[in-house]
């Protein structure tokens, strides 16, 4: 087995001998599309960069995310390699990964590490904001034990992520098939939103940690919509914007008539 490292964006493989063209030199990396030189592996082809196969290409080019090849990189790898490909390289990110492997996966990791970081901004926030907590609110949480609560968040946490990811994902598909902006479909939209939520892991910084992670969490998503799907930042600008529009619509409705039902 010959292992190959992509100096570019780490992407690690192991691979058999024998896949390997006599006359290959360069292997193109089929996360970042990179090419890099085979080391030891002398030759008088073109430059051209022979393509690899290492078992995680896909459709179309495309190759599953390192979440779901822990298998050969290893859990820790495997997460770490998710986490910067989301936070740091989204565009490369969602450009080379699968819209066809199931929602499974995307879904563990979405629920497992979006579960984490809403705990933890959760947190951060009572204890931040407890003394400016009304009196009342006070003297209930004065008989509910901190272990208690504490539990509870993290009974929650799952569910509340689990129902805003299919939430957000079916209302933002509807709004990109409006736009004519879906082109992968439903799958490919729920496999962002799922990664997405590793923004949610920044809301373990205090105090700003909640305000970084919304704001990220939306660029990540407005760039890997548009990168699953191919379509252009304005159809997703428009599929986004038009649902919050409309709960500012209704917001605004009912506060003017619960307004005009005082009077």
């Amino acid at each position: 087995m010959v292992t190959l490292t992509c100096p570019n964006c780490h992407f690690t493989a192991q691979i058999s001998e024998d896949k390997i063209p006599a006359e290959a030199k360069w292997v193109k990396c089929p996360k970042c599309r990179q090419r890099f030189e085979l080391a030891d592996h002398s030759s008088t082809s073109s430059p051209d960069p022979i393509p690899i196969d290492t078992g995680s290409e896909t459709v179309n080019g495309r190759h599953v995310s390192p979440w779901e090849n822990r298998m050969e990189l290893g859990i820790l790898q495997s997460i770490f390699q998710t986490f910067r490909g989301v936070l740091f390289t989204p565009k490369v990110f969602f450009r080379t990964m699968t819209f066809h492997h199931g929602i499974k996966e995307p879904f563990a990791f979405g629920l497992l590490f979006g579960s984490l970081g809403y705990m933890f901004g959760i947190f951060w926030q009572f204890l931040l904001s407890s003394d400016k907590t009304p009196g009342y609110v006070q003297k209930l949480l004065a008989y509910i034990p901190f272990n208690f609560l504490f539990l509870g968040i993290l009974i929650l946490s799952p569910f509340i992520i689990m129902v805003m990811m299919f939430l957000t994902s079916a209302v933002f598909q509807l709004f990109l098939i409006i736009v004519k902006g879906s082109k992968h479909g439903f799958e490919g939209t729920f496999r962002v939103i799922a990664f997405s939520q590793t923004a949610n892991f920044l809301g373990i910084i205090p105090i700003i940690g909640g305000f970084i992670s919304t704001f990220w969490y939306f660029v990540i998503l407005i760039i890997g919509l548009r990168e699953i799907h191919e379509t252009s930042y304005p159809r997703v600008f428009f599929a986004i914007l038009m649902p919050l529009g409309l709960i500012f619509i209704i917001v605004m409705v009912a506060l003017v008539a619960s307004i005009f039902a005082l009077f």
